[in-house]
């Protein structure tokens, strides 16, 4: 009779050490939590209820998804995650190459501006362009009004290119991020030739700079157009009282409604997910390809081009109306709305009043129940994410776990899965267990949408040690868990902190999976703001919104102060 603590052994006869078990085993636990949602939502849209328990397998659902209102809701999402993505794009791109490639005055303080819509969320943005983009108590269609003596608007936010806008806006530092580093990557001397050959400054940018770029941009491209069309909470509140349909929209009223169709709401989230998955596995083919920007071996210190008097005009009035518009603007008119007693459009110092801020604090307890959870949720899920991350992400590489590379590539697969998908699989799965209505639902969903973005943090501290440190501890006679909390874990720590706190942001800034999975005295920040705006005074829900800003922008401060910029990694 064999022990039972006898080491496991591979097909070749070789012993198994114990890491090499355990990881496994948390490997294989980690990739099962993320599949099953997703095989139950596909599973849900073959089906069709033919009884109170009863339901046969069909293609109808998916038949009912390309006709009628369908079509129309494929139409809007695919009209705004291009438009947006297209705006975003030619943005992001401008001032990438503006604050890497050249010099300028205000440069540093336009860099840090650049980047604050990042750490908040098209929702606050949609939010804050109510204020401004109102037809009728709109900041920008007061002004217009008291300055033309018309009776009518500028703009309507509450519009299809309205939802364009505010998304295009607040995705634009993603595409910053993503060309910026292949912008200070590239060896100056290419441009350099070109200038040397009598090209000017812009034929050097849009011939040389931008198209060896030309992989990073496309991927950004199609990251935000991803991120586009699975948005709910802008299309939501900007299009929705116009009757504006979209997939997410179609997702989030057939599960809602009652009874709940889970079924065409699985399909309609599986269209949602195929095209969103098409999108990821193509800019993750383009960013395979992104080395070829560099094009050089040796050395160079980076260097930037000087701008004449009216090229540096240029870039200060772009950074300047960016930051107007996606900064100041929105989080000033939110401010100002917030502490004013009754919001008419009109800024009126003779009004305000810190009246919203007792209601939050003292009269409503949703307001403290939503920022309680949310700070519960983003630090247990940060946590969680980051820890499993480190098992999962040491298994593969370093102990190389069964199965390594099949596992990467589930652990990665809720990239291209929109958090209302995943919310599905999740609600059709524990809608029954003692977990639903609870924090640790959401804390679920939050663990596995975010968990490729643990799992790349944790991987790219892990590979850039050395295994040698790892080799010299075992070889001295340290057990393995000796030589991992000794040697290996104190030289990732500091760089995970970063991801912990990029991990922590994200699930603040989450609204699609806490939409359906919120429940009364479980509802996080997000589900209490749209709480807020759709059954509260503006000036309470304003409010709210900034105090979700201010405690965003903390966390980002204290994230770049000890990570940097390298820590935000995106893509």
């Amino acid at each position: 009779m064999a022990r039972a603590d006898k080491p496991r052994r591979d097909r070749k006869g070789r012993r198994w050490p114990p890491e090499r078990v355990g990881l496994t085993a948390l490997s294989l636990a980690v990739a099962a939590v993320i599949v099953a949602p997703l095989v139950v939502v596909l599973v849900k849209s073959l089906q069709v209820q033919t009884g109170l328990f009863e339901s046969t397998f069909t293609f109808a659902n998916y038949q009912a998804v390309f006709q009628g209102v369908g079509l129309t809701a494929i139409g809007n999402s695919f009209a705004i995650g291009l438009g947006s993505a297209t705006l975003a794009t030619v943005i992001g791109v401008t001032l990438a190459w503006f604050n890497t490639r050249t010099r300028f005055a205000g440069q540093p303080v336009f860099e840090g501006l650049v980047l604050v819509p990042f750490f908040l969320s098209p929702f606050l943005g949609a939010v804050a362009w109510t204020y401004i983009g109102s037809p009728q108590v709109g900041l920008l269609n007061s002004l217009y009004r008291l300055i033309t003596g018309s009776d009518g608007h500028l703009i309507d936010i509450y519009s299809l290119p309205g939802i364009i806008w505010v998304a295009g806006v607040f995705h634009v530092p993603l595409v910053y991020l993503m060309t910026s580093s292949s912008f200070r990557q590239m060896d100056p001397a290419l441009e350099q030739a070109s200038r040397v050959s009598g090209a000017g400054v812009r034929t050097t940018m849009l011939r040389i700079t931008v198209r060896l770029a030309i992989p990073s941009i496309l991927s950004a491209a199609i990251l935000t157009f991803v991120l586009g069309i699975e948005d709910l909470a802008t299309p939501l509140i900007l299009g929705n009282m116009k009757g504006i349909d979209t997939l997410s929209i179609e997702v989030f009223e057939q599960v809602q409604r009652f009874p709940a169709n889970y079924n065409f709401g699985a399909a309609v989230g599986m269209v949602l997910m195929v095209i969103a998955g098409a999108g990821v596995l193509v800019q993750h083919r383009l960013l395979k390809r992104r080395s070829f920007v560099t094009v050089t071996g040796r050395g160079f210190r980076p260097d930037r081009l000087r701008l004449g008097p009216g090229g540096r005009a240029f870039a200060v009035v772009l950074n300047a109306l960016y930051a107007i518009i996606a900064v100041v603007a929105p989080i000033g008119t939110m401010i100002a709305v917030s502490v004013s007693q009754g919001w008419t459009g009109v800024i009126d110092p003779s009004r305000f009043t810190l009246r919203n801020y007792r209601y939050l604090f003292v009269e409503n307890p949703l307001a403290i129940n939503g920022i309680r959870n949310s700070l519960i949720l983003a630090t247990c899920a940060a946590t969680i994410a980051i820890v499993l991350s480190i098992g999962t992400a040491y298994g593969i590489h370093r102990v190389k776990v069964l199965g390594a590379r099949v596992i990467e590539v589930i652990l990665n697969i809720p990239v291209a899965v929109p958090g209302l998908v995943l919310a599905v699989g999740l609600l059709v799965v524990l809608i029954r267990s003692p977990l639903y209505g609870t924090l640790a639902i959401l804390m679920l969903a939050y663990v596995v949408r975010y968990f490729p973005y643990a799992q790349r943090s944790v991987t790219a501290a892990l590979v850039s040690i050395s295994p040698e440190l790892e080799d010299a501890s075992r070889t001295n006679g340290a057990a393995w868990w000796t030589t991992v909390r000794k040697v290996t874990f104190p030289l990732l720590r500091s760089g995970l902190f970063g991801g912990w706190l990029l991990l922590f942001i994200s699930t603040i800034r989450e609204v699609s999976a806490s939409m359906l999975l919120g429940r009364s005295g479980t509802t996080p920040m997000s589900v209490a703001l749209w709480n807020f705006v759709n059954y509260d005074p503006i000036g309470a829900a304003a409010a709210y919104a900034v105090i979700q800003v201010g405690l965003l922008l903390a966390v980002a401060f204290i994230m770049l102060r000890i990570g940097g910029k390298e820590s935000l990694r995106v893509g």
